[in-house]
């Protein structure tokens, strides 16, 4: 596994630059606000993009032509034909999907990506946090809390390697890469609406753990305080990525 260094963090690993001005098909499973989907799909115009989440928050009125969305539980099989995308990108589900559903995921994603195709996973690293300060200790401990209590995998990132062999897929490659959170550049910007619409979601498991953000207005106030923390501290995220193809 190779390190990367504390730079701005790439939109896609995979090799598919080439696919993406070409024009081709990329779903983005999991896709949360729409963040990463709508700034790929203005920057490849000529691919056709679909973004997918059980929650529904993403827009659904102001996006690019290309670009479509989908409300779907990606545990179930999707209304997708085999073999439909070119390229498959998945984000930060380490928190929303049980240990016994990620290889059905993994399952659906294999039999709807085109031979030739390539996926990618991008989720936390176990040691995911650094420069952190109290809001982000708070987090880290609610969630060590969350997953020892939950089925959820707390250790993905060390099994994902052996589940896209076990896939069948090929040319599998891993690193890790530590991003800033919360600067003024589009890809920390990202990070930090993906994970701010993370914490809103998981609001009910941080009001159970910390009582003290169950008061009216509590929980906003600790996003907003957690905003500016990770600013001015240049809190950074520790992310492991994994991508692979599907074989002709």
């Amino acid at each position: 596994m190779k390190r990367g260094p504390f730079v701005s963090l790439a939109f896609y690993l995979a090799p598919v630059q080439d696919a993406l001005e070409t024009g081709i098909k990329v779903l983005d499973s999991g896709c949360g606000p729409g963040a990463w989907i709508l700034d790929m799909a203005t920057t490849y115009p000529d691919s056709t993009f679909v973004g997918t989440d059980i929650q529904g928050c993403f827009p659904m009125d102001l996006k690019p032509a290309n670009c479509e969305f989908s409300v779907l539980d990606i545990t179930n099989p999707g209304p997708f034909p085999d073999s439909y995308f070119g390229f498959i990108h998945q984000r930060l589900l380490t928190m929303g999907i049980v240990s016994s559903d990620w290889e059905k995921v993994l399952s659906n994603h294999t039999q709807t990506l085109a031979p030739g195709g390539w996926i990618e996973y991008m989720e936390f690293a176990s040691d995911f946090i650094s420069d952190a300060g109290p809001c982000a200790e708070i987090m880290d401990k609610v969630f060590q809390q969350w997953y020892k209590e939950s089925d959820l995998c707390l250790h993905l990132t060390g099994q994902l390697e052996a589940m896209f062999s076990n896939a069948g897929l090929v040319n599998i490659h891993t690193t890790e890469v530590i991003c800033s959170m919360g600067q003024n550049d589009r890809l920390s910007r990202v990070f930090w609406d993906d994970l701010r619409e993370l914490l809103f979601v998981l609001e009910p498991i941080f009001k159970k753990y910390r009582p003290d953000l169950q008061r009216e207005g509590a929980f906003d106030a600790y996003i907003t305080a957690y905003a500016k923390e990770a600013k001015e501290k240049n809190t950074k995220l520790k992310i492991f990525r994994i991508w692979a193809q599907k074989p002709l």
